[in-house]
């Protein structure tokens, strides 16, 4: 059996400090992001908390790995998975290539499965405002569900 671990820059809006540190080249990345949706939580020292719903961390399925059927907690984000490494031959429905990215809406169903037995699957995830929420709903859903 395999194992599905991770690394959280931000676990629910929330930044971790130690992690975040650990990986600065990848944090002004994705601060630079205009639609993330941790957008307000700046890399440089603003500890504002982001959206409950925003993550962005460093997932690892090992060889065996299922990962079972489940669902984000609703479709105000949409889901990115970076492809950093990826072994060949490791798509069934999902087309994975290094260096590209997959969007998708985790509100709905979805799943992992890691058969194959030769080498880890790593992905940068990370969370961005569904494009159809303005600033106003941005800012809604911020309030109903603040970081923490």
């Amino acid at each position: 059996t395999g194992e599905w671990s991770a690394v959280y820059l931000w676990r629910n809006g929330i930044r971790d400090k130690v992690n975040c540190a650990a990986f600065p080249a990848t944090m002004n990345a994705l601060c630079s992001l205009d639609n993330a949706a941790f957008r307000n939580v700046s890399y440089e020292g603003l500890e504002e908390p982001g959206c409950a719903f925003a993550s962005a961390y460093l997932s690892k399925l090992t060889p065996g790995t299922l990962v079972t059927p489940h669902c984000g907690p609703c479709n105000a984000r949409l889901r990115v998975h970076l492809a950093l490494r990826i072994p060949k031959d490791d798509s069934r429905v999902v087309r994975w290539e290094e260096g590209r990215c997959v969007l998708f809406d985790d509100s709905f169903v979805h799943s992992a499965d890691k058969k194959r037995r030769d080498a880890d699957r790593i992905v940068l995830v990370l969370d961005l405002w569904h494009p159809a929420l303005g600033p106003g709903d941005r800012n809604a859903v911020r309030a109903l569900y603040p970081g923490g």
